[in-house]
């Protein structure tokens, strides 16, 4: 129930913005794949069971799918819904996102928000603005160059944090390699 209430969430807030939308690509279908090489010169509005971004897109995504992968660049924000978010290329603003599992191995250029059962953030991985975090379980492994603002259940803290952090849970685990 609390998957479909968040599904009906995603599904409103990204249908609420549609009508703003004056230079967009809309597509939907099961799968949807930007191949590397390609490049989209204006916002983005995908619907799919599996979406794959290999290629640029210079604007705004808006993406609901049950896998999402980002191993591409996008020069504007991600606002993202699904099962699995994963982002393995660079973000150059804001990352919004609500999943089951939310995993960041690249580049995000400002801030993230996330909402997921589990998050994972890579040793690579590399956050130039604040993190806010609500989940289950939470590993940052990455560089983050501003704060962390967290509500888990269980974090596990393995990377630089230049700013404030402030967790609210149960079990904190900090390591150091």
């Amino acid at each position: 129930m609390k998957q479909f209430c968040l599904f009906l969430l995603i599904l409103i807030l990204f249908l609420g913005t549609l009508e703003f939308c004056e230079a967009a690509q809309f597509k939907a279908d099961e799968k949807i794949t930007i191949a590397s090489g390609e490049e989209i010169d204006e916002d983005l509005y995908l619907l799919a069971v599996n979406i794959i971004i290999d290629g640029t897109v210079n604007g705004d995504v808006f993406a609901i799918g049950r896998n999402i992968t980002i191993n591409g660049v996008i020069n504007g924000d991600l606002i993202a819904g699904g099962g699995k978010i994963i982002i393995n290329g660079m973000v150059a603003d804001d990352i919004r996102e609500a999943s089951l599992l939310f995993e960041i191995g690249g580049t995000v250029e400002d801030d993230v928000f996330a909402a997921a059962e589990d998050i994972k953030l890579k040793k690579d991985a590399i956050i130039s603005g604040d993190l806010f975090l609500a989940g289950k379980n939470g590993e940052v492994s990455s560089f983050i160059d501003g704060k962390l603002l967290a509500s888990v259940n269980n974090i596990s803290i393995n990377g630089q944090i230049n700013g404030d952090v402030k967790i609210r849970g149960g079990t904190l685990e900090l390591k150091s390699d």
